[in-house]
């Protein structure tokens, strides 16, 4: 997948490189930060980022990863959040942006961000999460990288497990019928209006499948069908008009994985 979000120490990551979320003026403070500064090597980032001096908020530099895993370390600094302003997420999406240029500009295949801003700078965590989400799904739609947004602490993971429960949860209760189980009229007309029309829907009660068969079950209705979930899924793409590119690009799934999807029937 080119986009994970995963519970995780970002220090742990073993990618080209992984973002700092620092203050303007790059001084050491606590929480991922510190964390990064104490593990790469407290005394040699520190003198870096001295030389570097003072960052605009938004704005990205890079140093090398010193004594972490990764070849890189990309400084940032995001906004501090103030419910009275009106471009908090426009800030907080070009800081991600401005990260994810860096590193492209660097050759870097893989990348991990932290939760930017949702600590010291006091950014409601699931407003932050969709910024971050919105914003690394932007850049992946015309550039390959195999990104992650890394959280630490269970609330941030607890927002992502229960956005992705409760997808699980529509498609299970909502699923459409294929020959026997056909769309019905009221159907999206393209994967893109399906994509769509189940995102929608997720949080709340939806008409827009007229469920005839009996069975309560997703797989019960995907063993009655006449062709495999591929062969549909191939057969809905094809007939979107949809490039491959667009497609997996959209459906967040890797190049390669799509390959395997496309040449196998089963």
């Amino acid at each position: 997948m080119p986009f994970e979000i995963i519970r995780q120490d970002i220090t742990n990551m073993k990618t080209d490189a992984i973002v700092n979320p620092t203050n303007n003026e790059l001084k050491p403070t606590g929480g991922v930060c510190g964390a990064i500064f104490e593990k790469a090597g407290y005394e040699i980032l520190e003198k870096k980022c001295k030389k570097i001096g003072y960052l605009e908020t938004t704005e990205a530099v890079i140093t090398k990863g010193y004594n972490l895993d990764c070849k890189y370390i990309i400084h940032t600094v995001g906004p501090i959040w103030d419910n009275a302003k009106g471009d908090n997420a426009t800030l907080l999406y070009n800081t991600y942006t401005n990260c994810l240029k860096l590193a492209k500009s660097k050759k870097c295949n893989s990348i991990a961000f932290p939760l930017i801003s949702s600590g010291n700078f006091g950014y409601p965590k699931d407003k932050a999460l969709d910024i971050a989400t919105n914003a690394i799904k932007n850049f992946l739609l015309e550039n390959d990288m195999l990104i992650y947004l890394v959280v630490f602490d269970r609330e941030s993971f607890k927002i992502n497990k229960d956005l992705f429960d409760s997808i699980t949860q529509y498609i299970d209760d909502n699923y459409v019928e294929f020959n026997k189980y056909k769309f019905r009229r009221n159907t999206p007309e393209s994967l893109d209006d399906l994509s769509i029309s189940i995102l929608e829907n997720v949080n709340r009660k939806s008409s827009i499948y007229k469920i005839e068969s009996v069975d309560k079950n997703l797989l019960d209705a995907l063993s009655k069908a006449e062709d495999t979930f591929s062969q549909y899924l191939l057969k809905l793409i094809d007939s979107s008009g949809m490039t491959d590119a667009q497609v997996y690009k959209k459906a967040n799934i890797d190049r390669r994985l799509f390959s395997k999807i496309r040449n196998n029937k089963d």
